[in-house]
């Protein structure tokens, strides 16, 4: 349970993670996600395996919650990660502000974090198969979170309909979570009561909905390296996203699109007035977004950073 925080059921995890380690018997364990990087890391070791790897492909919610019940949490969690990194031999990170972040709290030792470029895209299955799109049509594909920028999204949309017309089209796509900070279909379609977004619901295949739109937007609170972006950018789309751990390592300025202030829909909405009042930018950006991710986030050579570093 991804976002459960019953401790009977997570110990019961743990003895399933540890009896599945015991009769496979692996010679490598490679855990990521939060709970199973402390479960599964430590069932391994009590398992007898030795060659333990982990992933921590952000902080999540636990990280950016700052009241109190967050607070109790995240040294909870804290403490178990240390456990957890303790019998790992490497753990990866997919920015340095996570690598930081958890060196500085005394999470992990800096001899044992490794940074890696994301998990990685597969650009021949993300390819653009029509041409790149001459007008401004918006996309955020997530899951329904506040820490995904859903409102900040909704409000810039709401913005820019009014100063450069209704015409202009926002998708928004992804599904609701069990996340604490979740929308539920009642509170979003409260938030955008005046259907200022297109919401398209969950999607299986998310390549024709790429081809579809011609700017990705993702205003997050923070990533470890957001995979959807790196998919929209592999098909040619210019992007704007925050200037925050994670998505800052998508975007070079006014290179393939542009970095704005967290929790900003106003910053947000001037970025997208910028694609309405210039075409031009959304294939020459979005050619270099093509570009980026072909020398830095394309998976295979990701891959080979995981398996050199872990001695395969």
């Amino acid at each position: 349970n991804r976002t459960g925080l019953n401790p009977f059921k997570d110990i019961s995890t743990f003895f399933n993670i540890f009896n599945i380690i015991k009769k496979i018997k692996p010679d490598l364990v490679f855990s990521f996600m939060i709970k199973p990087v402390i479960y599964g890391s430590i069932a391994a070791f009590f398992g007898g395996v030795r060659e333990i790897y982990s992933l921590v492909p952000g902080v999540g919610h636990v990280f950016l919650n700052k009241k109190l019940k967050g607070k109790v949490l995240r040294f909870i969690v804290s403490r178990m990660y240390q456990c957890a990194f303790f019998v790992n031999k490497k753990v990866f990170f997919q920015n340095n502000d996570d690598k930081d972040l958890f060196i500085s709290h005394w999470i992990i030792k800096e001899k044992k974090t490794f940074k890696v470029n994301g998990s990685g895209v597969d650009m021949s299955f993300f390819e653009r198969k029509g041409r790149i799109l001459d007008e401004a049509i918006f996309l955020l594909a997530g899951r329904i979170i506040r820490e995904k920028g859903i409102q900040e999204y909704i409000e810039a949309a709401r913005i820019v309909k009014k100063k450069k017309g209704k015409e202009i089209r926002f998708l928004l796509a992804g599904g609701f979570d069990k996340n604490p900070t979740s929308y539920d279909k009642e509170s979003l379609d409260k938030l955008n009561f005046d259907k200022s977004v297109e919401y398209l619901g969950d999607q299986r295949d998310m390549r024709d909905l790429y081809e579809k739109a011609s700017i990705y937007v993702l205003p997050s609170f923070r990533e470890g390296t957001p995979r959807s972006t790196l998919e929209a950018m592999s098909m040619k789309m210019p992007v704007i996203t925050t200037d925050v751990p994670g998505c800052r390592e998508t975007v070079n300025e006014g290179v393939n699109g542009h970095l704005i202030p967290s929790k900003s829909a106003e910053e947000l909405a001037l970025k997208m007035e910028a694609f309405i009042e210039d075409s031009s930018l959304i294939a020459s950006m979005g050619q270099r977004s093509h570009e980026i991710v072909k020398k830095k986030f394309e998976v295979r050579k990701v891959n080979k950073t995981y398996i050199q570093e872990m001695g395969l």
